[in-house]
């Protein structure tokens, strides 16, 4: 009986670290798309204000705080 309630107690510990785990793996995963996602439209915001400055070099100056948030978030 004692083996059995040990065996039992082994799997119960062992099936919640396998639980705890995955929720982990999961929060981790969500957040570094979220960050790829980010780093995405800053590129993109980044592109578009290039554009628009067009060949002032002042204007494109202006548009390197996109692309220091894009360094920040790595």
């Amino acid at each position: 009986m004692r083996i059995l309630t040990t065996v039992m107690i082994i799997l119960l510990s062992l099936g919640l670290t396998a639980c705890g785990s995955s929720t982990k793996k999961k929060v981790e995963k969500k957040e570094m798309q979220t960050k790829g996602d980010a780093r995405i439209e800053l590129t993109n915001q980044y592109k578009e204000c290039v554009i628009k400055a067009g060949g002032d070099e002042a204007k494109v100056k202006a548009c390197d705080s996109y692309l220091e948030a894009i360094k920040k978030l790595k």
